[in-house]
């Protein structure tokens, strides 16, 4: 999750699915919060899977969060069947990380696409500079 705030800066955030337990563990083994201004653990946010993409509360929390407009943010996904399904929802643009993986045959939700398409995460910079 990428958002812009009035001075141009860059400010990220992860929103995460998962149990919540597992998914603290890989956020605290890669030090996550040295990284990214924000992050939401959806399982966190109610019962089990009721918040979990592609429900728009996370991505509301984090608009708040950031301080930024649905229109500055930008999701960075792999997962066809929740990750781009939010474009439709609220103005966020989104980009697919294409991986050879556990999503790489999934179907998308209701035929929602992603607004970009990338193979390598530094190409980010260059999205964002257009």
């Amino acid at each position: 999750m990428l958002g812009y705030d009035e001075k141009e800066k860059i400010k990220t955030g992860i929103i995460t699915d998962g149990y919540a337990s597992a998914q603290r563990q890989k956020l605290n083994a890669l030090k996550a919060s040295c990284y990214f201004d924000e992050i939401i653990v959806t399982d966190e946010l109610g019962e089990k899977g009721e918040y979990w993409k592609p429900h728009p509360l996370a991505f509301s929390l984090m608009k708040e969060k950031l301080g930024v407009e649905f229109d500055e943010m930008c999701y960075i996904g792999d997962n066809p069947e929740k990750d781009f399904y939010i474009s439709f929802i609220y103005p966020i643009k989104t980009i697919k990380i294409e991986r050879n993986g556990v999503h790489a045959n999934k179907n998308y939700l209701h035929d929602i696409r992603e607004n970009y398409s990338i193979h390598h995460l530094n190409e980010i910079f260059s999205l964002i500079a257009h």
